[in-house]
């Protein structure tokens, strides 16, 4: 992880098989991918990126002022 402009910075990623090249990733999703993206975008204003090209890579990011809502 690192930290720029605001921003606490998550990668993860490996060299497997990854995920289907999709235009709709989202298909492929188990419900605890879901609930993380739900987690980081609407708990924590929050993003994720998903790369699913040699392995797969996901990116989080979140603001380092985290304010949790409601």
């Amino acid at each position: 992880f690192f930290e720029e402009a605001g921003y606490i910075h998550l990668i993860i990623k490996d060299n497997g098989v990854g995920f289907p090249e999709s235009p709709n990733i989202h298909e492929y999703w188990s419900s605890g991918l879901k609930l993380v993206e739900i987690l980081v975008k609407e708990q924590i204003n929050g993003t994720i990126d998903f790369h699913v090209s040699q392995g797969c890579r996901v990116a989080v990011s979140i603001p380092d002022q985290v304010s949790v809502g409601h």
